[in-house]
């Protein structure tokens, strides 16, 4: 007959009152370290707060420069008090295109306002501190058209555009 001897190991390991005990006191340092972490990530700008106040000038310039390229004619006259950009659109044969666009600039509030054809001015941009716009022309027509905006209250205030028109429109 074999006889078996009890042999009694001692046991490492936890116990399930000390697994369940610490996994609590983890989980509540957890959800305090997630609070603070929350809370910091709401005191720093994002880049998409950071490029809410850039789009709108960009957004404005883009509008600009896809009307320009399908202007047949263009006049830019400059007055004491404002700047005004006329683009004359060349006929799509689309309903609703604008045949007029006029961008008016006013000195004096700072706003780029747009007008299409019969409709109401529509602000596009607001808090412009310099516009400059610049036609290059061959003869009389343009070719290239560079416009400079500083918009204050954004981040990157500066916003340039060099627009090639393919169809060089006659400048009035």
């Amino acid at each position: 007959m074999v006889r078996y001897s009890k042999i009694v190991h001692p046991r490492s390991g936890f116990t399930l009152i000390e697994v369940v005990t610490s996994l609590s006191i983890m989980s509540v340092l957890l959800l305090g370290l997630s609070g603070a972490v929350m809370v910091g990530s709401r005191a720093i700008p994002s880049a998409t707060d950071i490029g809410q106040s850039d789009q709108v000038p960009i957004d404005a310039i883009n509008r600009i420069r896809s009307e320009l390229r399908e202007a047949s004619a263009i006049r830019y006259q400059v007055g004491a008090n404002e700047h005004e950009m006329k683009i004359q659109i060349k006929d799509s044969g689309a309903s609703g295109t604008p045949s007029v666009i006029v961008y008016r600039y006013s000195l004096a509030s700072g706003t780029l306002m747009r007008k299409a054809d019969a409709q109401d001015a529509v602000t596009l941009v607001s808090g412009i501190s310099s516009l400059v716009i610049e036609i290059t022309d061959d003869g009389a027509d343009a070719s290239v058209v560079y416009l400079r905006m500083t918009v204050e209250g954004t981040i990157k205030q500066v916003y340039e555009m060099h627009a090639l028109l393919p169809d060089k429109p006659r400048v009035i």
